[in-house]
Order: C-alpha cells, then structure tokens, then sequence
C-alpha cells in the first residue's frame, strides 16, 4: 500500500500544471529550463521571445501590398554623411519621382538612412527571382538591367549610363526581384534598406498610387492586368502638369535614356508633324510608346493644347520593366501604320469617352 501511495504522490508531482497565478517577478529573467510544455500564456511569450532571438538578423517578411504604419515606429537609422554627399545624393535621387513626392524632412531621413556601397565590373548587384532587401541609387558607374525574357538573354533591356535608380519593386509588394543588374564598371551605390523605405517612401506615396489605381481602371489598355499588376503600374507612374502651347514631346528628339510614356488624365494635345497638326489626344488617351517600343527617335511633336494638361508619366527604365505585357498590343498598333504621319486616321474609343489617339510618338 504505501508502495503504492508513493507512486501515486511522485506522479501528481511531477505531472501537475504549475500554479500560473504567482507568475515570475517582475524583471527576473526566465532560463530555458523554466519553461514546461504546459505554461500556457507567459510560456508562449517565451517562446516567441527565442524564436525573435534565433531569428535575429533576419529581415522579417513585408505583407505584399500591406502599407500600414500601426505599431511603433523605429529610431531613424542615421549613417553619417557631410553636407556635400548628401547635396550629391539628392541630385542622384531627383530623377526619381517617388523621392520627389517626399517633404523635405522625410527625403533628409533617407538620404541619411543610405549607405554606400562600393562595386566592382562584373558585379550582380540584385538578382531576378531574389528576395529584396534594399533600394539603390546610382551615385558613379554603368549598369546593365537584364530579363529572362530577353531574347538572346544576354541582350541588356536597359542601361544605366548617368545615374539611376532601382530595385523598389520588390521592396514595394513583397514579391521577388523583377530584373537583373550587373555593373558594367566600376561605381558606387547609396543603399536604402527595405524597412526604412516601406516606412518612409512607401506610406508617403499610398495616397497617390490609390488615386492612379482608380484612374487606370477606367481604361482599355488595362483591362486585362491583375490588381499587382494594376498597383504596381500606379505606384511607378508620375504626376506631371503642362500648360497650353507646352511641347511635351519633341520630333526627332533621340535621347531615348529621356524618354517617357504619357497618360493623359485631363485636357487635351495636338500630335504634330512637319508643322502640320495629324491628330490629337484627349483624357485616358496615352503617347509616347513608339518611340520606347522601337528604341527610335520620336516621330512626331505633342503639345498641350487646352490651359492645363495633366498627366502620369512613366521614365524609359521603368517603362522597360513594367510594360513588357503591352509589348504585342503597342506593336500591333504600331505596325497598323505605313508611317507615323498616317496615324491621325486611327480612331480609338476609349471608356471615358471617344478621342483621335495618335500614340505613336
């Protein structure tokens, strides 16, 4: 019998819940030994606080899409930098129009947040298929951006010859690296790491992309994108204002790394050639793509014709490698025309309306 109650006793001991309500004092530390299977809220604590712990250094996974700012916010990261690197970086960064859209403090809190890097001829700076991890800047040196859908692959989709940006789209929706960059010399690169660009660049610029979602909604030509593929095109597109008589784009203008293809949100243009208006434009009409389509010379002139014209605009490296599903849509169109003079006889209804889109500059 007792050896019985003793066997009984030691089981009860050992097996029983510990009593939670006394909890650990406040600022005593748990070891691992402490912890029982059946700890219930305190042990879960304790379990993400090791699962934290054996994570630590890696970069925690962004909700695609998701730019909520709840939470705390994080210390600034500061990267010491004198008063001439960051005048030289903001130079560096006024082609980018997501940094534009920036107040000043906030465009001072990521310059300081960048760090440099160094790269060497031959470097693969991101990787298409990676995860990513940081935004770049071009401050020195020439990159190439390469695609698997090139054809041969070897054949660079864009080069980088006078500074630049890259790698926000990945940053942006938690979706794997679009494109290859490789440094074709010798340069230097400002770094921006991912959180720090969701937090600042990201929250900044989610009022403007909605708005730009809700645009390119109404027209043909996306009809067919998904609402990645929708958000993505209305995050990179930049507003730009003209005025009546502005020449947005110029005939025989060749500086392709100048390029940029127009949607046009309101007023209205006169596609002009050998000082002879051939068609116009209206809202939810685009122009611009022959021209980056075909890595030629604009064929025509488009100027503002109404007091104010309001546009989106797309830079020729972003346009590289956002629009490659228009590729066959802007190549049909294209070749539908003996010449880019014969365009004006096309007509194109679009949902908001009927306008004269020439789209062949």
């Amino acid at each position: 019998m007792f050896t019985l109650l003793k066997d009984k006793c030691c089981r009860f001991l050992c097996c029983r819940k510990p009593d939670t309500t006394r909890g650990t004092p406040v600022g005593e530390k748990r070891s691992i030994k402490d912890i029982s299977p059946d700890t219930e809220t305190s042990d879960d604590e304790e379990t993400k606080r090791r699962i934290r712990a054996r994570n630590q250094g890696r970069r925690p996974s962004v909700s695609s899409g998701s730019l909520s700012t709840k939470g705390p916010v994080p210390g600034k990261k500061i990267v010491p930098k004198s008063p001439e690197t960051v005048e030289r970086i903001k130079g560096a960064v006024s082609c980018n129009f997501m940094l534009n859209a920036l107040a000043t403090e906030q465009l001072t809190d990521v310059i300081l947040a960048m760090e440099e890097r160094k790269v060497r001829a031959g470097d693969t700076i991101i990787k298409q298929g990676d995860e990513g991890d940081y935004f770049y800047v071009i401050d020195s040196g020439e990159f190439d951006v390469f695609t698997r859908q090139n054809d041969p692959p070897t054949v660079p989709v864009f080069h980088y010859t006078n500074g630049g940006t890259f790698g926000e789209l990945a940053l942006m929706y938690n979706s794997p690296r679009a494109a290859t960059v490789v440094a074709v010399t010798d340069g230097a690169l400002w770094a921006l790491d991912r959180d720090t660009f969701r937090q600042i660049v990201v929250t900044a610029n989610k009022a403007r992309s909605e708005l730009n979602q809700t645009f390119l909604a109404g027209m043909d030509l996306m009809a067919n994108l998904t609402r990645l593929e929708m958000a993505t095109i209305a995050d990179a597109l930049q507003p730009v204002t003209f005025h009546k008589g502005d020449v947005i784009i110029a005939q025989g203008d060749a500086d392709y790394a100048s390029f940029h293809f127009y949607i046009l949100i309101d007023g209205t243009c006169d596609f002009v050639a050998a000082a002879a208006v051939i068609g116009s434009v209206g809202a939810v009409g685009y122009f611009g793509e022959k021209a980056l389509t075909e890595k030629s010379k604009r064929a025509v002139s488009v100027v503002a014709t109404s007091p104010v014209v309001k546009c989106l605009s797309m830079d020729v490296a972003t346009f590289e490698r956002l629009m490659g599903p228009f590729h066959v849509i802007f190549h049909r169109k294209i070749h539908s025309y003996a010449h880019a003079t014969d365009s004006h006889n096309h007509q194109r209804t679009a949902s908001r309306g009927s306008s004269n889109d020439l789209s062949r500059v």
